[in-house]
């Protein structure tokens, strides 16, 4: 049996490290003790190559919502009040990485509300906002953000 290059064990250590960060920190509760029902808090959602740098400045509040074939839509559970999010575009393959400066959105939460991270890309510029949700696309999102919080272990 021919043991793996150094190279080959390096390659395979980084791509489930990546994979196991990916799955691990796309959901964000910013609040102590329990998770609180959706009713009572503000949830921010991602689209896709979304990376969250902080929320309300704490950098410890990171994830990454994905892009191509691994995507996972990012979960931000927050209580009522004012908020900051800073985040950025970030996309990667194998031969490059394409992402913009960080930049912080202040958001005033109201209770039981879903927001999200949207962006236009524009001749190369990049053109983020974050929305407050309503009719369709709000209850597709309430549907999915009731799904993935389900589904993980809170």
């Amino acid at each position: 049996m021919k043991l793996p290059t150094p190279i080959a064990k390096s390659s395979l250590i980084s791509l489930l490290l990546v994979f196991v960060y990916g799955c691990a920190n796309s959901f964000i509760q910013t609040y102590p003790g329990k998770l609180l029902p959706l009713s009572e808090t503000g949830t921010v959602t991602c689209e896709s190559s979304i990376q969250v740098v902080s929320v309300d400045g704490n950098s410890a509040y990171r994830l990454y919502s994905g892009g191509g074939l691994y995507y996972s839509d990012c979960i931000i559970s927050l209580k009522p009040g004012k908020h900051t999010i800073t985040y950025k575009y970030y996309f990667s393959t194998s031969t490059m990485i394409t992402q913009t400066r960080p930049l912080t959105h202040k958001i005033n939460v109201e209770k039981g509300a879903i927001y999200r991270i949207k962006y236009k890309m524009e001749g190369g510029l990049w053109k983020p906002w974050i929305e407050k949700l309503k009719g369709k696309e709000l209850e597709k999102q309430l549907k999915d953000v009731k799904i993935r919080i389900k589904n993980r272990d809170v």
